[in-house]
């Protein structure tokens, strides 16, 4: 591979590109975010044009030789935009039920996982370690620890296997904090 002036005048140019961008970070990420959002609109036009080409087009091949030619650009359009707000519907009017069980599943379900995770690390002055009568198989134990140590502890769980444990109680206690 031979080196010119040319490449070393494209990598000098790349590499500074590179420095302001590194450097600038901020001022970048506000830049790429502007043309995101300008873009955006363009972006969702073009798609619904090319979904309703292939919908309109699909049409034309079916509409029937003979009278009624002039109407037939207008009629495959119209079919096909409201083809595809139909298919839009169809897919939301499927998904938004199934949203809403699952959000009045996690507000039904709420409750109850914050006791049994407020039950596993009771919060107190004191230190001694206890374990519970019997829980169920919800609580597998009950840990006393001090205000203090609270951020340790938690590191430690997540630390050991016990990420879905040290992630709960992270969350509630680092939001009281």
């Amino acid at each position: 591979m031979k080196l010119t002036w040319k490449d070393c005048i494209k990598l000098v140019v790349s590499i500074f590109v590179l420095y302001l961008a590194v450097h600038y970070w901020q001022s970048a990420a506000d830049l790429v975010s502007a043309m995101l959002g300008a873009s955006l609109p363009l972006i969702i036009g073009a798609v619904v044009a090319y979904l309703v080409n292939i919908l309109m087009s699909n049409y034309e091949r079916r509409w029937p030789d003979g009278k009624g030619q002039k109407l037939r650009r207008p009629v495959c359009m119209l079919l096909a935009f409201l083809t595809l707000v139909a298919i839009v519907a169809l897919v939301f009017g499927l998904i938004i039920p199934q949203l809403m069980d699952c959000i009045r599943l996690i507000i039904a379900e709420l409750p109850g996982f914050m006791e049994s995770t407020i039950a596993l690390a009771e919060v107190s002055d004191k230190a001694p370690a206890q374990k519970p009568v019997s829980d169920d198989g919800v609580i597998v134990d009950r840990v006393w620890i001090k205000k203090s140590k609270i951020h340790n502890w938690l590191k430690e769980m997540e630390s050991k296997d016990y990420v879905l444990t040290g992630q709960a109680l992270a969350s509630l206690f680092y939001l009281y904090e």
